[in-house]
């Protein structure tokens, strides 16, 4: 939860840019977590990400992911679906 409202307080901070986000996948029955930021989340977040062991990844597909902060049609607009490039 910290690092998800660390986040959120920074993404309002910046108006809450459409391009930025933080995503979960839907797989919570281990006890371990995975979260997702959007590229144009680093653009204002990169310390907290980084300070939360964040590094680069694959963009995951959004067919498996949750939306935690960012625009209602983020997971849309910045996840791709199944298939596509």
């Amino acid at each position: 939860m910290s690092l998800q409202r660390a986040f959120g307080d920074l993404f309002m901070a910046s108006r809450g840019p459409k391009d930025a986000a933080m995503f979960t996948g839907d797989d919570i029955a281990a006890d371990e977590y995975s979260y997702y930021f959007s590229p144009g989340a680093v653009r204002f977040a990169k310390a907290v990400i980084t300070s939360y062991g964040g590094i680069p990844c694959p963009t995951p597909g959004r067919e498996n992911m949750i939306l935690l902060v960012g625009d209602a049609g983020a997971r849309d607009a910045l996840l791709p679906a199944k298939g596509s490039s």
